[in-house]
């Protein structure tokens, strides 16, 4: 599972393979510490829909299929169901400790750890700031990083 904030690109692991640059290790390798992944799944969110267009853009350069991209929108109203393009990414949420963040995984998985960017804080997140402007009380803020 891996975190899902603001508008994210979600792109399928097994994707990778077909590629010009190599393989899933071999992305995962690579990968700037702004894109974070699970076994299965690699994820990046952005402030604006330009942002994650040009993102998804630059990976179908490289010779990655459009079906293998999701652009998962969440709403602005926290009752709403969030936006997503695909049939191969499943969406959730998940209570926390903290409070509750919102996640996607690959239909059918079982690994229920959820990954987030490099020190991510869920103190300083997105997450935390839609519960609060929602109204949704959290207990402590837990301090540690998730990855």
């Amino acid at each position: 599972m891996v975190l899902i904030e603001g508008i994210s690109v979600v792109i399928r692991g097994g994707a990778f393979n077909s590629m010009s640059q190599g393989s899933w290790e071999t992305f995962l390798a690579s990968a700037p510490r702004y894109i974070w992944a699970d076994d299965e799944i690699a994820a990046r969110s952005f402030l604006t829909l330009e942002e994650a267009r040009t993102f998804i853009v630059e990976f179908h350069a490289q010779g990655l299929a459009e079906s293998d991209v999701a652009r998962v929108t969440l709403p602005r109203n926290i009752m709403m169901e969030p936006e997503k393009e695909s049939d191969w990414l499943e969406l959730g949420r998940v209570t926390l400790s903290v409070g509750f963040v919102d996640v996607a995984r690959l239909v059918g998985s079982t690994d229920r750890r959820i990954f987030t960017p490099l020190n991510w804080i869920y103190a300083e997140s997105l997450s935390d700031r839609v519960a609060r402007a929602a109204g949704i009380a959290n207990a402590a803020v837990q301090s540690r990083s998730v990855h």
